[in-house]
């Protein structure tokens, strides 16, 4: 059995699917648009401000070719500017280095920061960040006191009393001499741009982000026992260079069959199934997922389920169990962020509660993106919220629909 699975081929107006499995079971599905010439999360720009908007403490920056995003004001008590010579304040005119965060979401323009980051294998590489950041997924005592002394000495030998680091689960029991070869690499690599970018002109790209498919190579641990497939030339072409690296070879296969892909694996069946409304249980209850626009509603349905003589309160506990794993897995496979508000069956237990309590938050740790389980309402209604990274899937396939 594979442990990991990611798949890149097309898909309508010229987009790309991307389809990724954990044991065989489709964890995550995206849609983007082939991403060659436009912008990426991790670009880096040499950008000029537009405007700036006071009552919300922002500026508009553009980053050239008529693409201007929101750089927030408060979130940076100081810019980084191109010409040594500049205004105590923020004003239209001004150019500034900035670093694509956040890509746009519905109305909303992408976002901007002057808090430049570096992605490495086992590690970002945070400039000025000063802190150190370990992930959750660490949690060896031992472990967690290596890597807080390694930082400690790169600090001093690479000169770099400014900047941070967060460590990535991948670099657990990773051998020093690995990790600190990186960390001189990144390190190095922001000196270089620091020390060129004042003479680029403006709109300058000086940094490109990852490519999405290459974004899920660096996120998750692919092994031996990993496969990526695509039919696309110029993502196999790109991925061929990742093997050896920070990918190991031989798992990195180029799809030529006359048959596609895409139905080969059935992922336009798997995509619509994505966006319902209605979610069937084996258990013959369903899930109702509603996305709205401040937050997603999600209601475990017993419309369809067969009440019996003997059904209880552990029925309906167990029924609850079944679709807080699913809730766990849709949320993820659709990309749901921001407020989620989860209406369970009614039970009398407050001992079951608190297990249902305990189930979902052991089992949103093994999502990548943040999810913090708040508390159980009054009403029962259990909450939880999820970092925004990307767009939910159905405005990623609507987008061109």
């Amino acid at each position: 059995m594979r442990d990991r699975e990611l798949v890149v081929t097309g898909y309508s107006h010229g987009r790309t699917l991307y389809a990724y499995y954990e044991a065989e079971k489709l964890t995550e599905i995206s849609v983007g648009v082939s991403d060659r010439d436009t912008l990426r999360i991790g670009d880096i720009y040499i950008g000029k401000v537009q405007n700036v908007v006071k009552n919300i403490h922002a500026a508009f920056v553009d980053v050239g070719g008529r693409q201007v995003g929101y750089y927030p004001m408060d979130e940076h008590p100081t810019e980084i500017y191109r010409d040594i010579f500049h205004r105590d304040k923020l004003a239209s005119g001004d150019e500034i280095l900035v670093q694509v965060s956040r890509e746009n979401q519905k109305t909303k323009v992408f976002s901007l920061t002057s808090h430049i980051h570096y992605n490495g294998e086992h590690m970002i590489f945070i400039a000025n960040g000063k802190s150190l950041g370990i992930s959750r997924k660490i949690t060896s005592a031992g472990e967690r006191r290596r890597l807080k002394e390694m930082f400690a000495k790169w600090k001093e030998k690479y000169d770099t009393p400014n900047d941070g680091v967060i460590f990535r689960t991948c670099s657990e029991k990773c051998p020093d001499e690995i990790l600190e070869e990186e960390y001189a690499k990144l390190a190095v690599y922001h000196k270089n741009i620091m020390s060129t970018y004042r003479s680029r002109t403006c709109f300058s790209r000086l940094m490109r982000g990852p490519s999405q498919a290459e974004q899920y190579i660096r996120n998750f641990p692919f092994t031996g026992s990993s496969r990526i497939v695509t039919d696309l030339p110029d993502v196999y072409k790109e991925l061929k260079l990742l093997e050896g690296n920070i990918l190991p070879e031989g798992i990195l296969e180029y799809y030529a069959d006359d048959y596609p892909l895409i139905k080969l694996k059935s992922l336009e069946t798997q995509l619509e199934r994505a966006l319902k409304k209605e979610v069937h249980l084996k258990s013959g209850a369903s899930l109702i997922i509603e996305p709205m626009e401040t937050l997603t509603a999600i209601d475990v349905n017993t419309s369809k389920y067969i009440k019996k003589k003997d059904d209880n309160e552990e029925t309906f506990f167990q029924i609850n169990m079944e679709a807080a794993a699913e809730i766990l897995r849709q949320i993820r496979l659709r990309n749901l962020s921001g407020m989620i508000i989860i209406d369970f069956i009614n039970m009398k237990d407050p001992e079951h509660y608190t297990l249902l309590m305990d189930h979902m938050r052991k089992g949103s740790k093994d999502d990548p993106v943040q999810v913090n389980c708040i508390d159980i309402t009054g009403l029962g209604l259990f909450e939880l919220t999820r970092k925004k990274v990307r767009r939910p899937l159905f405005e990623q396939v609507r987008a061109y629909d």
